[in-house]
């Protein structure tokens, strides 16, 4: 599914679609990976995904902590996780986060800025979103089903 973005409340629809595909699983958290060059609102994609999962925490670029966690309220999932692994040069880098951790734990929410960095270190990704701006400014969508 592809879509234009182009406003704030086409923003929150497409999130909204993207929440709607998303299930917990029992046995592992549900990845997320986000694809887009900078400034194409992989960011700004989580906060609004954090703010329809009920979080009441500031969500931030995670580009320089990482990895930061939220608590969300939602029926699925109890825990948003949000990670940049742009400046990731290796995923032994991932040890000393605890992510093998994080991606057991089921009820949480892992969404991954530049995930394709660490591929083969995510046991599945659920869906992929990628995010595209062209020169007039207009956001495309793309969710990708696994």
């Amino acid at each position: 599914m592809s879509e234009s973005i182009s406003t704030f409340t086409e923003l929150e629809a497409f999130v909204a679609r993207c929440v709607g595909l998303l299930c917990a699983h029992k046995d592992r958290a549900t990845v997320v990976v986000l694809n887009g060059d900078l400034g194409a609102g992989k960011t700004t994609f989580v906060q609004t995904l954090g703010n329809q999962l009920g979080s009441t925490q500031t969500i931030t670029s995670p580009t320089y902590t990482i990895i930061q966690t939220y608590d969300v309220i939602d029926d699925r999932f109890h825990t948003l996780i949000h990670m940049d692994a742009y400046r990731l040069d290796s995923v032994t880098e991932l040890a000393p986060l605890r992510f093998s951790e994080v991606l057991a734990r089921s009820e949480t929410l892992v969404c991954i800025e530049w995930g394709a960095k660490i591929l083969e270190a995510l046991p599945k990704v659920d869906f992929t979103i990628s995010l595209t701006v062209d020169a007039e400014g207009v956001r495309t969508g793309t969710i990708l089903a696994a």
